[in-house]
Parts: structure tokens; sequence; C-alpha cells
């Protein structure tokens, strides 16, 4: 791989800032297991993502800020984001007044997008529908912002398509 030099250095230099990058991480969360955890989902998204597009920059400071940005992104989560059944339900056609009928369509239309698009596309569909802006999708995913925008409306236009349905978000 290319880039794989460079992932290799990044865990090097993770590796001897291990203990002050969850200290960071559990003075944002005041607890050692959530802090060891934020940790770790850092680590593993830098690096993939050093491993795929590479990096010239401080590894250690980006390894901060994607520590940092994964605990506000978590906290957005706790508070803001809805429920996949509520986001989609939403925007079901009114017919469909039985919560639990509309609950069971946005399920079906997260399974049909998950069986007609590979993982990687429908990661992106998921995390736009969990609340996420095209900038953040990009940041967590491998895709460009206009690259998720469009994919995101293509799949919204399918479920259009196939379900009826207005829109969904």
């Amino acid at each position: 791989m290319m880039h794989e030099e460079q992932a290799q250095s990044f865990m090097r230099a993770a590796a001897q800032h291990t203990q002050l990058l969850t200290r960071y991480a559990k003075s944002l969360t005041k607890d050692q297991d959530e802090a060891h955890d934020l940790y770790s989902d850092a680590l593993i998204k830098c690096y993939d993502r050093i491993l795929v597009h590479g990096f010239t920059g401080s590894f250690i400071a980006y390894l901060i800020s994607a520590i940092k940005y994964n605990f506000y992104h978590a906290q957005r989560d706790k508070k803001y984001i809805l429920p996949l059944s509520n986001t989609i339900a939403d925007e079901i056609p009114e017919a469909e007044d039985d919560a639990e009928a509309r609950s069971a369509i946005a399920t079906t239309i997260k399974l049909f997008v998950s069986s007609h698009y590979p993982p990687h596309e429908y990661e992106v569909f998921d995390l736009h529908i969990h609340g996420l802006t095209y900038r953040e999708i990009a940041f967590l995913t491998s895709y460009t912002a206009t690259r998720a925008y469009n994919l995101i409306q293509r799949i919204r236009q399918e479920v259009k398509d196939s379900f009826g349905v207005k829109s969904y978000k």
C-alpha cells in the first residue's frame, strides 16, 4: 500500500503517547472506560484514513482532533439524534397513521438501501439519516462532501421511486 509507512509511523507515535491521549480523552468524558473507547475509536479511524489517503501533518495533533470530534459527535448523538424509525417515519405518507406501521416502513427502507447499495455507500446513507452534515460524513468516510451529497440524492430518489416516500430527511 502506498501510505502504509505513514500509517505505521502514526501507530508508533500514538503508542508513545497513549497515556497522554487517554488522559486527554478522560478529561472530556470523565470516565476511564469511555475515555479508552473514545481513544481506540479515534485511533482506528485515523489509522484507516491515513492508510487510504496519507497524511503529512502532526500525527498526535490529528489524533487529538479526532478524539475531540468523536467526543462532541457522541454528545450530540445523545441529545439530538432521533431513532431511525422516527427520522424516516415523519416523512412517510400520511395514510399510514399507525406508528407501528410507520416504523415497519422505516425499517423496510433501511433494509432496502442496505441490500441495494455496497456497505461503504450504505454507511454514508446511515450517517446522513442519523443527522450528520455532509462535511461530517466526509470527515468520517472516504467520500468528499459533494460525492456524499450526490450519493444521498441518488438513494433518496430510488427510495422515493420504490416506496412513494416524498422525502425522508
